[in-house]
């Protein structure tokens, strides 16, 4: 009670991305949820909130739950100890976006938030929920010229709220799904994918539509909790 819960049921991409599918909040009264319909299928479950006093929970994620799952009771624990500031973290930057690396280019953009989680053989990014007070969806246009760098440039700037915590993961299981009573240790690692399409359209609109950063080569974003970190810029590309 008293929790707002994000719940996101999410598909990896051909980069093996978690893209969302489809998402909802759980009952702020028992914490239930239900997503209907949701096409058949395997879905990476994700789940955070945050309290009325703006304590940070999560993230949990479930891993491979198929349509039509009773996935039981979900833990989701304190973004810090008690004590210890909880509030989530935040990450900040700017999208750049021009036609022919001068002029500004018009776009929307959709953000998001991904972090690792381990798997056999390799690791998988999935999307964190961001809490009210994100700009999860932005747009770069005339009137927003870059004041600093690419002159010419369209800008926009935004802001992500988050658990500043690590997942805790499990693999669905349909007898009980097994978790760990522990998520990984900080610091909270982050990346920022940025994607961005013709105003209006959805189409993909630059040279390169989709921007990560920092890239994977890379270690992710430190982020903790009360604080704000600060984000590489995104710079697209050769837009129509």
């Amino acid at each position: 009670p008293g929790i707002n819960f994000v719940v996101l049921a999410e598909q990896p991409d051909a980069e093996n991305t978690d893209r969302v599918i489809q998402q909802t909040l759980a009952s702020d009264i028992d914490g239930t949820f239900v997503m209907c319909p949701v096409p058949v299928g395997n879905y990476d479950v994700v789940v955070a909130g945050v309290s009325d006093d703006n304590t940070a929970y999560g993230p949990t994620v479930t891993l491979n739950v198929p349509a039509g799952s009773d996935m039981g009771n979900i833990p989701v624990l304190r973004a810090a100890p008690e004590g210890q500031d909880a509030s989530p973290g935040e990450i900040q930057g700017l999208l750049t976006a021009t036609v022919d690396g001068a002029a500004g280019a018009d776009t929307d953009v959709a953000l998001s938030a991904l972090q690792d989680v381990a798997l056999v053989g390799g690791t998988r990014l999935v999307t964190i929920p961001s809490f009210d007070g994100s700009t999860s969806n932005v747009a770069t246009d005339s009137t927003d010229q870059c004041l600093l760098g690419i002159v010419g440039a369209n800008c926009v700037s935004y802001r992500l709220l988050v658990p500043a915590s690590n997942p805790l993961m499990a693999i669905f299981a349909s007898d009980g799904t097994l978790y760990p009573l522990d998520a990984p240790a900080d610091p909270a690692l982050y990346r920022v994918n940025a994607q961005a399409s013709a105003s209006g359209s959805g189409d993909a609109i630059c040279s390169q539509s989709s921007l990560t950063t920092p890239d994977l080569t890379m270690a992710g974003l430190s982020v903790m909790n009360g604080i704000m970190t600060m984000a590489d810029d995104l710079v697209f590309t050769d837009c129509q």
